[in-house]
């Protein structure tokens, strides 16, 4: 009996001794006023540093809807799942069947599906270790970015996506925001585009839009402006610590996921280089 109790002790303590491992998933709204996106997702596939992968999937599939007139926050995509121990160096999404994958909703339009491109979804990098013994919880956010991942149909209806994520542990997470002045938006033809602001990792990048080729952005986010004459603002969230480069365009509305820009090569204002550390705010305002 003693020997029954000591043993069922034991279960315990070992249980309590176990990895807790989370994800959540923030998606960037598309640039088009009042779209709604749904996404069905299964989970994720993760990499270690030996070149290992293991899919760890949801009990049901996910469905997350992301809209445009909503600031976007993190929603649960996995909730305390069992990992194996070891060293992870990257992490990508996985998708639900492509028949069901999603679709876009807008204003006075028939929604139109979403389904998966043809190029191999990619893993993005990440960095954390897992100690089986340990009963550390790891908390990990991938953030989607649907306006560089969403590419509308040239010749039929309907969407294709290549997701771009960056992912990074919770904690780690850091942003950058600040002003653009008014006498940016002088020109009538910015006034009737789609503000962006984008970021691309790395120094001194030559900006691009996404289009498979070259130099591809990193991150978007929507410019606000309150006002004809007023300065706009900008917030760049969830980005993993590193080097970027920041640039801002009011041609928005031609970037197209991984297709070229619809219309014509789309123009950038450069803007500063910021160097960002784990979990930090930092403020850059473009100059007049």
């Amino acid at each position: 009996m003693r020997l029954r109790i000591a043993l069922a002790a034991l279960a315990v303590l070992l249980a309590g001794c176990e990895p807790s491992f989370n994800v959540d998933l923030v998606a960037t709204p598309l640039a088009d006023e009042d779209a709604k996106v749904t996404l069905r997702l299964e989970g994720v596939e993760l990499r270690k540093t030996d070149g290992n992968t293991d899919k760890l999937t949801r009990s049901s599939t996910g469905v997350y809807l992301v809209d445009s007139t909503v600031d976007p926050v993190p929603e649960d995509l996995l909730s305390d799942s069992d990992i194996d121990g070891g060293r992870y160096d990257a992490l990508k999404l996985l998708l639900a069947d492509n028949d069901d994958l999603g679709e876009v909703t807008r204003p006075g339009q028939p929604d139109e599906t979403i389904e998966a491109g043809t190029t191999t979804v990619l893993f993005a990098p990440v960095s954390f270790d897992i100690d089986e013994d340990d009963d550390k919880t790891t908390s990990l956010v991938v953030a989607l970015d649907l306006v560089l991942s969403l590419s509308e149909n040239e010749d039929e209806a309907g969407f294709t996506l290549d997701p771009l994520i960056r992912v990074m542990e919770l904690d780690d997470a850091a942003s950058v925001s600040g002003n653009i002045p008014a006498s940016r938006f002088a020109d009538s033809a910015c006034n009737a585009g789609t503000a962006l602001v984008y970021a691309f990792a790395g120094r001194d990048i030559d900006p691009d839009e996404r289009d498979g080729a070259g130099i591809e952005p990193y991150a978007t986010a929507p410019i606000v402006r309150r006002g004809s004459g007023a300065a706009a603002t900008y917030l760049l969230d969830y980005l993993p610590p590193g080097d970027y480069t920041l640039a801002f365009t009011c041609e928005g509305q031609f970037e197209n996921g991984r297709l070229p820009a619809e219309d014509e090569d789309i123009d950038f204002f450069e803007g500063a280089n910021v160097e960002l550390e784990a979990g930090e705010s930092v403020r850059v305002d473009f100059d007049s």
